[in-house]
Parts: structure tokens; C-alpha cells; sequence
């Protein structure tokens, strides 16, 4: 990439200071998930969870079902934390 390529792609993203807020944002509703990630286990086991905002937004049994919802709160799913609430004693078969 040269600098020129770089200067753009940072120009459509909103500028250095639009990517670093979002990227704090982004940081802040990690730690939200993983300090309610207990509690969703309890009540959600094995469905999928968007956060974003400092909050749960929406709660699916699919991964497709949860982006649609994402999508129809205005939220871009690639700016929240996407998740599935697997139990921790759980076996993945990829």
C-alpha cells in the first residue's frame, strides 16, 4: 500500500480521530460484554449476542438473525461485539 492508498483509506474512515474513537468505543463494549458474559451464559447458553453502546442490543438463536437486528437498530454489525454464548465446558466441532 503505498501512502497515497493509505491517506485514502484513512479519509474514508473519518480521520485519525474518528478511528480512534471508535476504536476506544469498540474497547469500552469488550469489557461491557465480558463483565455480563456470566449472566448472559446463565440465561442465553448457545445463542448469539450483539453489544454496542455500553449495552445488549440484541440476542438471536442465529448468527443471521442477530446481524438482520443489528442492522434494523442502524447499527454497522461490524462495529458491535458479536458473540455466541458458548458454555465454557463446551466441545467445538469446526
Amino acid at each position: 500500500m503505498t501512502n497515497g492508498d493509505a491517506a485514502t483509506v484513512l479519509e474514508q474512515a473519518g480521520g485519525a480521530k474518528q478511528i480512534q474513537s471508535d476504536l476506544q468505543s469498540f474497547e469500552a463494549d469488550v469489557a461491557f460484554y465480558e463483565s455480563v458474559r456470566g449472566s448472559l451464559l446463565d440465561d442465553h447458553a448457545n445463542r448469539w449476542v450483539a453489544v454496542y453502546g455500553g449495552r445488549v442490543v440484541a440476542i438471536e438463536d442465529s448468527a443471521d438473525m442477530l446481524i438482520q437486528k443489528v442492522h434494523a437498530a442502524g447499527i454497522p454489525a461490524a462495529h458491535a461485539v458479536i458473540q455466541r454464548l458458548v458454555p465454557p465446558d463446551s466441545i467445538l466441532v469446526l
